[in-house]
């Protein structure tokens, strides 16, 4: 679940990352289902970095340019065996490379979601009463990329 940890390097705290990945699961399905699965980190990384389409046999998952390097034989093969696994039906797993960035991946939802609340902890901290008071009576500015979300 946090194995994409790494990928927040501003943040050391792994229980705002579970946070971050728990939000995503109640907005995308493919977020939800992926953590839900047993799948080997090279699997991992491929479905993290697609969206999915449902179809009628199966999935077609949808990769990046810029991310397909994730997409190798070993990689399709470990996502593969583990959504089988999950089904009792066999199915179909395409992966297609697609440029289409208005549908977010799981990874796209987590840095979303991080995005948005490091807005609201910005806004929160600027628009605090004891905050204003303590910048105006000592002179103070508060430096904004020192305000992160928890």
């Amino acid at each position: 679940m946090t194995r994409d940890i790494h990928k927040y390097k501003d943040i050391s705290n792994p229980e705002f990352v579970l946070k971050i990945i728990e939000e995503s699961w109640k907005r995308d399905t493919w977020s939800a289902d992926l953590d839900r699965l047993n799948i080997p980190d090279v699997g991992y990384q491929l479905a993290l970095h697609s969206w999915r389409e449902v179809t009628t046999r199966g999935f077609c998952l949808h990769i990046h340019s810029i991310h397909s390097h994730f997409n190798t034989p070993q990689a399709y093969q470990a996502l593969y065996n583990s959504l089988t696994k999950a089904k009792t039906v066999p199915l179909k797993l395409i992966v297609l490379e697609d440029d289409k960035f208005s549908i977010l991946t799981p990874l796209d939802w987590r840095y979303k979601i991080y995005e948005e609340k490091l807005v609201a902890a910005r806004k929160s901290v600027f628009n605090d009463t004891n905050i204003q008071t303590l910048c105006h009576f000592f002179d103070a500015s508060v430096e904004e990329n020192s305000i992160w979300p928890t």
